[in-house]
């Protein structure tokens, strides 16, 4: 298939980089569809930035940044939270519109999530290329 012009070209639901190009080989099933996000720039990753630690019971701010070959324009990211055993917790999941390639997010932990390493993910829907972060919970204080 031919595209209008070289960009860069990620196949979305793969998450899966077809590098820079004006062509994709696609072979669809019939009734099957494919999704492709051309891009004037390679994403290279996606940086979270926030404190390393935080307490049950209160909000935790993480920042995100697409880094991008060049200067990113909006993106929309996908924020998972794992928890220390490696699970996700569903509730925290989060999708965020990326003005210019930075979002914000708070992660309101709970007084009885458990204490340890938890895992911030984010992915670049378009791209597929993501980041994370691990953040310690301390467990709320008792008196």
């Amino acid at each position: 298939m031919a595209l209008p012009s070289k960009s860069h070209v990620y196949d979305v639901r793969a998450r899966k980089a077809l590098g820079h190009t004006d062509r994709v080989a696609c072979a669809l099933p019939l009734g099957g569809a494919a999704l492709y996000a051309l891009l004037p720039y390679r994403v290279e990753g996606v940086e979270l930035r926030g404190p390393r630690e935080a307490k049950a019971g209160q909000s935790h701010r993480v920042s995100c940044v697409v880094r991008g070959s060049a200067p990113p324009s909006d993106h929309v990211l996908h924020l998972d939270v794992r928890r220390p055993d490696g699970t996700t917790a569903r509730h925290y999941r989060l999708n965020l519109v990326a003005r210019g390639g930075r979002a914000e997010a708070e992660i309101p932990f709970a007084l009885n999530d458990p204490p340890g390493r938890w895992t911030l993910v984010a992915r670049d829907v378009a791209s597929g290329v993501g980041g994370e972060q691990v953040v310690r919970l301390k467990p709320l204080e008792t008196l």
